[in-house]
């Protein structure tokens, strides 16, 4: 059985995402889903509660920044991401997303509401959809900090050409 989950609840005005093990390219689509239902929801903030976060990878972490910049501009949704461990602060802070992430190393408990899981509405991804996410995460990276370019640039470069992608 995949360790790896992401669970998520509703709480008034707040959505509430726990992401268990690791944050990776195999469940960033996860969030991203949740993302997208929000409005309907009328969720106003998202706490992401990386407590059990093992680890993240740089999908992960690029799909957060570029749901960060989103929901600023399309409808200022307040986006936190709580009880990280000084590894996966580091792994922020290193790609210079700690600038404009709200990162708190620690806070209070969350409810003690019943996290149900995120992914049972969400239908399987093939191998292009994967891509795409992974693409547009690492594309996030660069965008928010120039100096990811020389760690994911050849990442970009492979990923637009296995998609086709032609850049202007």
């Amino acid at each position: 059985m995949d360790t790896d989950s992401i669970l998520v609840q509703q709480a008034g005005k707040a959505g509430i995402v726990k992401v268990i093990g690791r944050g990776s390219f195999k469940n960033a689509r996860l969030v991203k889903a949740f993302s997208e239902q929000i409005d309907s929801l009328g969720i106003e903030e998202i706490v992401y509660d990386m407590k059990d976060c093992s680890h993240m990878d740089s999908t992960f972490m690029g799909v957060m920044a570029g749901l960060a910049v989103e929901q600023r501009k399309r409808n200022n949704i307040k986006m936190r991401l709580i009880h990280l461990t000084d590894r996966n602060f580091e792994l922020l802070n290193t790609l210079g997303l700690t600038h404009f992430l709200d990162v708190q190393t620690s806070a209070t408990d969350l409810h003690g509401q019943k996290m149900i899981p995120l992914g049972m509405d969400v239908k399987p991804e093939s191998k292009r959809e994967i891509s795409e996410v992974m693409l547009e995460a690492h594309e996030n990276l660069l965008a928010a900090n120039p100096e990811n370019a020389a760690q994911f640039q050849d990442v970009v470069s492979f990923l637009r050409e296995r998609l086709g992608v032609v850049v202007a």
